[in-house]
């Protein structure tokens, strides 16, 4: 306990506020898994009751006229509490809003959450999930069949469109009460995002990686062409197997599919985590993890209480995507799962959202290593050796790729709340031509933006993944000069570096000083590069 006054009087408030904090947010989190689970009415309206209740109190004027004040006072003296003072302030400046806004936005956001939990596409006459439509993306040769079914991916778009306009604008609306510019803008001020250093950033990166993108890209679609029959320039969306183009499709030897085929993906990636030190069977034994009615199609991994609760969700198939993805999800679980228990229950989370997509990339990306595909899948050394050279050109490539995606979901967002009612099927495609280097099919007028779930649920999320790449590269680059170790696997050191370097701070630190804690050295395009671009 401190002897400090403001130091004091803070405390005072939190031993109040916190506990119900957390009491409110447990229970958002509990529903929320219900209904990623089962998809429910009941389920729906659960998750809808205790996000207003939550809401209504982080809503509060006078709470949120107390903690901007400590937030401002100059003789707080402990970090820990002014690093609190600072997030504090930032959820509540986030939450402040009119009951009836609140909720609104709750409604609206509960409806869009259930919409894409329930949606099938229909593809040949019947209801097709999403992992259906990949598979026939990844191995479908007619492109006629091709079309159709990523034209299937897009149905939720139309259905859900008209509501992802009216939440911009609600959004909109509740920005500028707080005197923000639009929704864009405060989503980056909630996040400790600069928007014109963001905008620079990748913009940078777009000049850094023109050339090399363009080769890649050329080569992917000479040798696509040639699989489907077609010439080069009449390659069009549906030919690459992810229907965003998020990355490069799996060819030949580089497919690895094959490998997951007859193997139990739960047990490959426990022996992983087990061999750089990181327990993950509790996490496991809580999660969902394969496919069903109603259940969400894609993968997340939630911290339900602070406490240890940690969950995944995935549906999994035996494939390379989803042992990627399991190893991903289960990236975000470890951070989760071994951060310091005893900091504040506000700073028991990741710094940042993109610190800890950093970690999930980090191990997401083992799926594709040769020596991962030897110790941990058994593949015989001489033939993981063989596929090192393409599997490392590859990567290279799936980087390239995504990171012109995520510029164009960022883009796309900052379009998408500067004005919710302009032609934003039109700025779409225009972004995806230019930045992906993907053409617009002839005639095609439909909201395709809005089956990408993120632009309605996690809005200002997407800039997260590409600047974790960015923290990922970073990461393992110091962790070479750290540790000494050549790689990922079986090296317990790796568990021990990101637990104290990374983990165990929580966000106790903003997210940029973090960077500089477990790394050395400020966040730079340096190492991506390096390792991606210039190799």
């Amino acid at each position: 306990m401190t002897h400090n006054p403001a130091d004091r009087a803070f405390e005072s408030f939190l031993e109040g506020f916190i506990p119900r904090q957390q009491e409110l947010q447990t229970a958002v989190a509990r529903a929320g898994w219900e209904l990623a689970t089962t998809g429910t009415a009941e389920a729906r309206a659960r998750l809808a009751e205790r996000a207003q209740a939550h809401l209504t109190f982080m809503a509060d004027p006078a709470s949120f006229a107390t903690v901007r004040d400590f937030h401002q006072r100059a003789d707080i003296s402990d970090p820990v509490l002014r690093r609190l003072a600072r997030r504090l302030y930032l959820s509540l400046l986030g939450a402040s809003m009119s009951p009836a806004d609140i909720h609104e936005l709750v409604a609206r956001t509960t409806e869009i959450t259930g919409d894409f939990n329930n949606f099938r596409a229909e593809f040949g006459g019947r209801q097709v999930s999403d992992n259906d439509l990949n598979r026939i993306l990844e191995q479908e040769t007619d492109s006629d069949v091709r079309r159709r079914a990523w034209e299937a991916s897009k149905q939720i778009g139309t259905m859900v469109a008209p509501k992802v306009r009216t939440l911009a604008r609600l959004r909109n609306r509740i920005a500028r009460e707080k005197g923000f510019r639009d929704h864009f803008q405060l989503g980056l001020t909630l996040q400790e995002l600069d928007e014109a250093w963001l905008l620079e950033l990748f913009d940078a990166l777009r000049r850094r990686t023109r050339e090399a993108y363009a080769r890649g890209k050329a080569r992917l679609d000479a040798r696509l062409a040639r699989r489907f029959g077609v010439e080069p320039d009449a390659i069009m969306p549906w030919h690459y197997a992810d229907p965003f183009f998020q990355s490069a499709p799996a060819a030949g030897r580089e497919d690895l599919d094959p490998v997951f085929e007859n193997r139990e993906l739960l047990e490959l990636a426990r022996r992983y985590y087990q061999g750089v030190g990181l327990e993950v069977d509790d996490i496991l034994a809580r999660s969902d993890l394969y496919e069903r009615e109603g259940k969400n199609q894609h993968a997340f991994c939630t911290d339900i209480d602070r406490e240890g609760d940690v969950r995944i969700l995935c549906n999994l198939r035996p494939t390379h995507r989803w042992m990627a993805t399991l190893l991903h999800e289960l990236g975000h679980g470890v951070y989760d799962r071994y951060l310091d228990r005893n900091l504040p229950y506000p700073l028991r989370t990741p710094a940042h959202a993109s610190t800890t997509e950093a970690v999930a990339v980090l191990f997401g990306a083992q799926a594709g290593n040769a020596r991962w595909l030897t110790v941990i899948a058994g593949v015989p050394e001489a033939e993981a050796h063989a596929l090192a050279g393409p599997l490392r050109e590859r990567e290279s490539l799936n980087q390239l790729i995504f990171a012109r995606w995520c510029m164009v979901v960022v883009r796309f967002e900052q379009s998408l709340y500067q004005d919710p009612e302009g032609d934003l099927d039109h700025r779409w495609w225009e972004l995806v031509t230019e930045l992906q280097g993907v053409p617009r099919p002839d005639g095609r007028r439909a909201p395709d933006w809005a089956a990408k779930i993120h632009v309605a649920n996690y809005p200002v999320y997407y800039q997260s993944y590409l600047l974790g790449e960015l923290q990922a590269a970073q990461l393992r680059a110091a962790l070479r000069e750290t540790t000494g170790v050549p790689d990922l696997v079986d090296r317990p050191q790796v568990g021990e570096f990101l637990v104290d370097r990374v983990f165990s701070h929580g966000a106790r630190y903003p997210w940029t000083e973090l960077v500089e804690v477990a790394t050395g050295r400020p966040l730079s395009p340096v190492a991506y590069a390096a390792e991606f671009i210039d190799a």
